[in-house]
């Protein structure tokens, strides 16, 4: 039995990646965003900015915690990190 599925073929990192990055923006506008507008920008910012911490920790060769290749500390700190800057730099426009 072969059935298609869009999970089949992605990478669990990718999957646990993009599932956090989901709940950090979620997170992040429940307690500042005002706009449907503003939580697309958080999706895409935490998921930018989980993938740039994993990036970094990657290249560092820093592993703080793993769920097999995914670097789960530096991807989250990323993630707030380029939250936080979006948001000041909407702040200050």
């Amino acid at each position: 039995m072969n059935s298609f599925s869009l999970l089949s073929w992605l990478a669990p990192s990718v999957v646990i990646g993009g599932l956090l990055s989901i709940v950090y923006a979620s997170l992040y506008h429940l307690w500042g965003g005002r706009t449907v507008g503003d939580l697309f920008l958080y999706l895409v910012t935490a998921a930018i900015g989980f993938y740039i911490g994993q990036l970094l920790g990657l290249f560092t060769q820093v592993s703080l915690f793993e769920i097999g290749q995914l670097r789960v500390i530096e991807g989250t700190i990323g993630s707030w990190l380029l939250l936080i800057g979006v948001q000041n730099l909407r702040a200050y426009n």
